[in-house]
C-alpha cells in the first residue's frame, strides 16, 4: 500500500504466518516481510511447517495453484543439491481456499481447490482471513507503531486470540460436528437425487461418468478445445449484437444491463468495460481462427452457431 498520502502510516511490508485448521495462530510462524510480497517468504514458511509439523498434509494459500509449482521446483532443487532421495514436505498438498478458488477457471478449481481435492475435508481454508478480522480492534494502534514494535504487539494480540479460541474450542468442535452431520445428511440426499436424474438421462455408472468428466476437464481433447472456441465466439457475438441494439436506442450498455432483455444484454451484465471495448478485435481474431471470411460468418440459424449457443448455455446461466 502506498504511503505517500497517508503520512507513512502504511507501507508495502507486511507479516506472513500460518494458522491451524481451527483458526489459531501457530506460534513462531509469523515473521516480517522486508519488502513486497514474494514467493520466497512462502517457501521459507512452508519449509518451517514441513520441518516442525511433519504430520501436516494439506496447506491452503490464496494462490496455491501458483505456489505449488514453485514449491515442487524448490523440493527438486533441494534434493539435487543435497543428494537426497526425499526431503520433508515434498508430498505436501498445497490447495487454494474456497473463496479465492471461486474466481479461478473450473479446470484450476478441480485441480487445486480444497473443495474438490480428495482428503481435504470440509475445511474452506479461510482461517487466516478470519483470524485477521479479529485483529481489527487493534489496527488503530498497530499502524502507529514502529516495525519491530508492530510485530511484537501483533503477536501479543494473536496470543490473546489463541487463548480465547482455546477456551471455547471444545464447544466449537461440538457445534462443528453437529453441523457436519447435518451437512453430510444433506449431501447424501442431494447425491441420491443426482443419481436418479443420471439414470433417467441414461447414465447408470455415475462414478465412471464423474471420473470421465474430471479427466476430460483436466485434459481437454482437440474437439473440446474447438467447442470452447465456438462457444466463446457465440458469446462475443451475442454481446456485440446486444451492445449494438442498445446503441441504436442511444443507451450505454453499462447503464442498460440492470434489466437485460436478451442473451447478449445478460452476458454484458457479467462483463467489464475493458472486455466490452475489445469485442470487435476479439471477434475478428476468432473468425480467423475458425476459418471464416467477412462474407462467410456464422448465421444465427446455422448449425455451427446453434451448437456454440448450446455449449454456451451449458457453461453460463442463460
Amino acid at each position: 500500500m502506498s504511503s505517500s498520502k497517508t503520512g507513512a502510516l502504511y507501507d508495502i511490508n507486511g507479516v506472513i504466518g500460518a494458522t491451524c485448521t481451527h483458526g489459531c495462530a501457530i506460534p513462531g510462524s509469523f515473521c516480517d516481510m522486508r519488502g513486497p510480497e514474494n514467493f520466497v517468504y512462502y517457501m521459507v514458511e512452508l519449509m518451517v511447517i514441513a520441518m516442525s509439523c511433519p504430520d501436516v498434509q494439506h496447506v491452503y494459500i490464496d494462490f496455491g495453484c501458483r505456489v505449488s509449482v514453485s514449491w515442487q521446483r524448490f523440493m527438486n532443487a533441494l534434493k539435487t543439491q543435497r543428494g537426497l532421495v526425499s526431503v520433508p514436505g515434498e508430498n505436501l498438498c498445497i490447495m487454494v481456499n474456497w473463496l479465492h478458488a471461486a474466481s479461478h477457471d473450473f479446470q484450476c478449481q478441480l485441480k487445486n481447490s480444497g473443495r474438490y481435492r480428495t482428503g481435504a475435508g470440509w475445511a474452506v481454508g479461510e482461517q487466516a482471513e478470519q483470524l485477521w478480522a479479529l485483529t481489527n480492534a487493534a489496527s488503530g494502534i498497530i499502524k502507529y507503531l514502529t516495525k519491530p514494535h508492530r510485530r511484537e504487539f501483533l503477536e501479543a494480540v494473536l496470543e490473546d486470540i489463541n487463548c480465547m479460541k482455546q477456551r471455547a474450542l471444545v464447544l466449537q468442535l461440538r457445534t462443528k460436528w453437529l453441523s457436519m452431520c447435518a451437512k453430510e445428511k444433506q449431501l447424501k440426499q442431494e447425491l441420491v437425487e443426482i443419481e436418479i436424474k443420471a439414470r433417467v438421462a441414461g447414465v447408470h455408472n455415475v462414478e465412471a461418468a464423474a471420473n470421465a468428466f474430471y479427466q476430460r476437464t483436466l485434459s481437454p481433447t482437440e474437439s473440446d478445445n474447438q467447442d470452447a472456441v465456438s462457444a466463446n465466439y457465440v458469446r462475443l457475438r451475442e454481446m456485440h449484437e446486444g451492445k449494438q441494439a442498445l446503441a441504436q436506442i442511444n443507451r450505454d450498455w453499462s447503464l442498460a444491463v440492470s434489466q437485460p432483455r436478451s442473451v447478449g444484454e445478460l452476458l454484458l451484465k457479467g462483463s467489464n468495460r475493458r472486455e466490452v471495448n475489445g469485442l470487435e478485435q476479439k471477434l475478428s481474431s476468432l473468425e480467423v481462427r475458425l476459418g471464416m471470411t467477412p462474407t462467410s460468418t456464422w448465421q444465427r440459424s446455422s448449425q455451427e452457431y446453434q451448437t456454440g449457443l448450446k455449449i454456451l448455455a451449458e457453461q453460463e446461466v442463460l
